[in-house]
């Protein structure tokens, strides 16, 4: 439900969204919750409407994979 927010933002004005590598993050005393939107998932979203983000997905990608393992770590 967050891209569906994000969209909707944007249709208001709004361009500064907050989100998380590899979507780590959340409140740790809410057992089974998702955790953050991911910023690639952001960024590519962002993409498909034709907005600029100005993030490197190659590098972005490899910030995801390496959040991944940390919470497959953990």
């Amino acid at each position: 439900r967050a891209l569906a927010n994000i969209e909707t933002a944007l249709a208001h004005g709004l361009t500064t969204f907050d989100a998380a590598a590899g979507g780590l993050g959340g409140c740790p005393y809410a057992p089974g919750a998702a955790g953050n939107v991911a910023t690639e998932a952001v960024a590519a979203r962002l993409a498909e409407l034709g907005h600029a983000s100005g993030v490197d997905p190659a590098g972005l990608a490899e910030a995801a994979a390496f959040a991944r393992s940390l919470r497959s770590a953990a």
